[in-house]
């Protein structure tokens, strides 16, 4: 949600007043919360959190009753779990521990004591699944928190004398929000897209829920005054749902950085941990396989690896944890939880090396991952391993460093091979970065961009 929270922070700068409607559980949808990014929030922005209407409250009290656990596939209305607290960065000694440990299965013996708990929860399934539309709406679990906001958002327009409605999603049950607000104000309405909504790769509803949210989606692009996608590859999809609808209702606003958040480190902390040590950098969320080539390159260069120093900050996704449980790696390897924003800032610019992977569409690509503007402005090279798509057309033409495509294990090899062995020689053949490319995605020059199409919107309404 940095991408909400900087234009609410740079808006009244460019003469616009925002009024935001959230939710009141920060949990609910986060991807981990830090709260010092809310100091960020001008005092002028005035901020109404309503109460969470949980789909599955009942569900949850009665498994709270009987003390049974409620599986992460008990909750697949949402769009992701909940992540761990922020914490502080390991000690040496603390990372050490880690790698000895290691995530071991859980044994067998330890299972089996959980059947008891799971012969109850298969029965209040059963005796629930008449509830299971209720539970599991169409959209996502934020349906009747949004359903239940509009009337609250309509004395807001009215008492506040609001000139235009933006909604941005995931959840997209927001633009359900935005949709009714329209209808019933008459004002006019931005429906600002993070990620698409049915062409998601990720996309959770099948069947009748798929249906449902293809009719909805259709009517959101069509009804929305202008459509905002975040990389040109989504926008594009967009547009294509949207039949018969003028390309001039769609724009392209991109993720980015804010200037103020990349002061650079200094020298000591730029100083390397071990004596020849290459350090490799990913953070933030890794989907599901998507570093799998990349751990397959580390093991593909054998005791070359033994000098590179690689964290994954924000934890891995359950095929590369079973990948590192089932392969012994040279090099060094740390799993890190969350950390807060200026502490992973701080953590890119100290790295030899960033990693950045993308999520493989059926043509191109048109994931652009949100840390990869932090990365172009940290001054650090990337090393991008996917699909070809926007994310590979923004690192060359930023210069800032080299796409790999995931298919080519002798590529990544070769690219990994000469950072454990020379990063400066990597640096110095691949980074060559264009300032005046990287300055376009700066927070406050976006929000200059929003700020173009309210203007306009307005003026003509």
């Amino acid at each position: 949600m940095q991408r909400t929270l900087k234009f609410s922070k740079y808006l009244p700068e460019l003469g616009w007043q925002p009024f935001v409607v959230c939710c009141d559980d920060p949990q609910v949808f986060a991807h981990g919360l830090d709260k010092n990014l809310l100091s960020e929030i001008p005092s002028s922005v005035q901020v109404w959190r309503r109460p969470f209407v949980d789909p599955l409250s009942l569900r949850r009290r009665v498994h709270r009753l009987l003390k049974i656990p409620l599986r992460e596939a008990d909750s697949r209305g949402y769009a992701s779990g909940l992540q761990p607290e922020i914490a502080e960065p390991p000690t040496s000694e603390e990372m050490q521990e880690t790698r000895e440990k290691g995530t071991q299965p859980q044994p067998a013996e330890e299972r089996g004591r959980r059947s008891p708990a799971n012969g109850l929860r298969r029965l209040l399934q059963l005796l629930s699944a008449p509830l299971s539309p209720i539970e599991f709406p169409a959209v996502d679990a934020a349906l009747y928190w949004a359903l239940a906001i509009v009337s609250g958002c309509l004395r807001l327009i009215r008492d506040e004398q609001i000139e235009l409605i933006f909604s941005t999603s995931f959840p997209y049950s927001d633009h359900l929000a935005g949709y009714m607000l329209k209808k019933l104000s008459g004002l006019p309405w931005v429906a600002d897209f993070r990620d698409p909504w049915t062409q998601n790769p990720g996309a959770r509803n099948t069947g009748w829920r798929y249906r449902v949210d293809g009719w909805l989606e259709k009517q959101v692009l069509k009804s929305a005054d202008r459509v905002i996608g975040v990389s040109p590859g989504y926008t594009q999809g967009l547009r294509e749902l949207a039949t018969g609808r003028p390309a001039e209702g769609f724009f392209t606003i991109e993720n980015g950085y804010d200037a103020a958040d990349m002061q650079p480190v200094s020298d000591t902390l730029k100083s390397k941990p071990l004596p020849g040590c290459s350090r490799i950098g990913h953070f933030g969320k890794v989907y599901d396989g998507t570093a799998l080539p990349f751990l397959k390159g580390i093991e593909a260069i054998g005791e070359a690896a033994s000098s590179l120093s690689i964290r994954f900050v924000g934890g891995l996704a359950p095929a590369e944890q079973a990948f590192l449980r089932e392969h012994s790696q040279a090099a060094q390897i740390w799993v890190e939880p969350r950390r807060a924003h200026e502490r992973v800032v701080e953590a890119m610019q100290m790295a030899d090396v960033l990693l950045l992977f993308v999520l493989p569409e059926l043509k191109r690509s048109g994931h652009i991952p949100g840390k990869m503007f932090e990365y172009l402005a940290s001054g650090t090279p990337v090393l991008l391993i996917g699909q070809q798509g926007d994310a590979s057309d923004l690192l060359e033409e930023s210069g800032a460093g080299l796409f790999v495509p995931a298919g080519d294990p002798v590529a990544i090899a070769e690219a990994l091979r000469m950072v454990a062995e020379d990063p400066a020689a990597f640096q110095k053949k691949y980074f060559h970065p264009r300032p005046e490319v990287v300055r376009r995605f700066e927070r406050r020059a976006l929000t200059g961009r929003l700020v173009e199409v309210f203007e306009e919107l307005v003026s003509a309404h």
